[in-house]
């Protein structure tokens, strides 16, 4: 087979088993139909470590597929590919937002050593008929030695991400459990909302890659006059993309971040939030919350209470800077839309205030290793 390619224009995005236009929103899902080509897959974990083994969940109603994996950094390359793999459909549960799909691992590969720290965006590929769909998986990778090569991280908000993720039946915004969206818009929002979300499950569309120059929430408002709307969300429906991509995910924020920093000779640690909870909470350091007084608004105006408790169950949405023992590095968390879009359009001054910050702490680090 020949594996549709996601070097076309630009970074390219997922396509071919979407609509170009959502009649109604609701969560984005398989057809259940299996005469109609979909693929469907997601990584076993959200970040690895040079060496690890990674393990690619799909399910496609192809007799075969195949992946390309390519690192998104100041450059898009592809580092890994496979074509000609036996294809299975599963279905997916009711419950995939929610429990996850619980699909077996179809195919997996060993990460080599050499492969550098940042985010890989996964494309799986089908052919049938003459013709083709892709969807998008990701995983963030660990570097080997951290702090070794650079004191500088970037924690990818996969949380936030799952928070916009409907797929399999809702979001944190939305929920399909909800069949009629028509009421009282402060009603529906009480009730419509999947209160438990899995990483098992597809990224929705959006969320991974998008087209260059798609519309993100944060940019300049309407002229005045303007019909009303969210241009961004009224471009993700038109388009066959999830709605509530527009507001968080690798394509349009995260990596916007990633991208500038390697440009610019800034040489970054990848993390996620789950990695950066499991593997370095436990050791000697120091951890500093940057808008410690949203912290702790967030905790007693949403959480309930403010005490330690829930104060960590919002610190992974704030800023973060941490000091780690093992490499004493420095950890930078870019937090908000405004900043990625800021150094997206280029503007001279954020771009100034993110250099001396970032050399600011590369500097009281000293040299690396």
């Amino acid at each position: 087979m020949t594996l549709p390619s996601a070097a076309g224009a630009g970074r390219g995005a997922s396509a071919g088993q979407w609509t170009a236009w959502h009649e109604r929103i609701s969560a984005e899902r398989p057809s259940g139909d299996p005469n109609r080509l979909e693929i469907w897959g997601y990584t076993s974990q959200p970040s690895y470590a040079p060496g690890d083994r990674i393990g690619l969940h799909v399910s496609t109603t192809a007799p075969t597929w195949g992946f390309e994996v390519w690192r998104d950094g100041a450059r898009f390359e592809r580092v890994h590919r496979a074509v000609g793999l036996a294809g299975t459909h599963h279905p997916a549960p009711p419950d995939a937002a929610s429990e996850g799909c619980g699909w077996p691992a179809a195919a997996g590969f060993e990460i080599p050593a050499d492969w550098p720290s940042g985010g890989y965006v996964v494309v799986f590929g089908a052919e049938r008929d003459g013709a083709a769909v892709t969807q998008d998986g990701f995983f963030v990778l660990r570097a080997a030695d951290p702090g070794r090569r650079s004191g500088l991280a970037l924690m990818a908000a996969t949380y936030t991400w799952q928070e916009y993720n409907d797929w399999g039946g809702g979001c944190g915004y939305f929920s399909d459990r909800l069949s009629d969206h028509s009421g009282d818009p402060a009603e529906v929002r009480e009730v419509s909302f999947e209160p438990r979300l899995s990483f098992r499950r597809p990224w929705s569309r959006g969320l991974i890659r998008t087209p260059a120059g798609a519309p993100r929430l944060a940019q300049p408002p309407p002229p005045m006059g303007a019909a009303v709307g969210v241009p961004a969300a009224d471009w993700a429906v038109a388009n066959g993309y999830s709605v509530w991509s527009v507001a968080a995910g690798w394509a349009r924020y995260d990596a916007l971040a990633a991208r500038w920093l390697e440009a610019g000779g800034y040489e970054i640690l990848a993390l996620t939030p789950v990695t950066l909870e499991e593997e370095d909470h436990g050791h000697a350091g120091s951890v500093l919350t940057i808008a410690d007084g949203d912290l702790a608004f967030a905790a007693a105006a949403v959480g309930g209470a403010d005490d330690p408790a829930t104060r960590d169950r919002f610190r992974c949405g704030s800023a973060v800077i941490t000091s780690i023992s093992r490499g004493d590095g420095q950890v930078f968390c870019a937090g908000t839309t405004e900043w990625g879009h800021a150094l997206a359009r280029g503007h001279p001054q954020c771009e100034v205030i993110t250099a001396n910050v970032l050399n600011r702490f590369l500097a009281r680090r000293g040299p690396a290793g």
